[in-house]
């Protein structure tokens, strides 16, 4: 019994059963477990690709920072990441994420959301129906293409990304 205390305040996994499938069942269940929570980890390291773009109609604020409604196209955005246009020209970074007046920390494809961004004014710098990308680190696109972390959409928003970048650099991401 005490043994057993010792052992729920770790995290080592015990399969306690009589027969021997039972085990090994729970065992694959586990690993299966296991490997998915590892994955969902890795996934966190890396700034993932998104696409979005400006909804004119919505301009809550024009500066300081400018809060406008995006419509998340491909990949997925989140707070604290920095966007650059279709020219690879850095805009600002997002500076919050709210959905029906909450606020969140991600937006999936298909979200419409409002997001803030610092640094830039709604009709200088940025204007209604504007695309813009996830500016994410060379070393970050290096590794997200070389792993399986990515499905279909977010591939291509990364591939958009490669392509936006190498218009200035050629070997970017190479």
């Amino acid at each position: 019994p005490e043994a057993k205390e010792e052992i729920a305040n770790t995290e080592v996994a015990i399969f306690d059963e009589d027969v021997i499938y039972t085990i090994i069942e729970k065992y694959d269940t586990w690993l299966a477990k296991k490997k998915e929570e590892l994955e969902k980890k890795r996934r966190e390291d890396y700034i993932h690709p998104g696409m979005i773009k400006f909804l004119p109609e919505y301009v809550f604020r024009v500066s300081h920072p400018a809060v406008i409604g995006v419509r998340v196209l491909g990949g997925r955005i989140k707070v604290d990441m920095r966007l650059m246009d279709q020219e690879g020209k850095n805009i600002g970074s997002i500076k919050g994420l709210q959905l029906d007046n909450k606020a969140i920390t991600e937006a999936l494809q298909g979200a419409e959301v409002a997001i803030s961004i610092e640094g830039v004014t709604v009709g200088r710098q940025i204007k209604g129906g504007d695309i813009f990308f996830t500016d994410i680190p060379e070393s970050d696109a290096k590794k997200l293409r070389l792993m399986d972390l990515l499905n279909e959409d977010e591939k291509d928003v990364l591939n958009k990304i490669f392509d936006i970048k190498r218009k200035t650099n050629k070997f970017w991401g190479m």
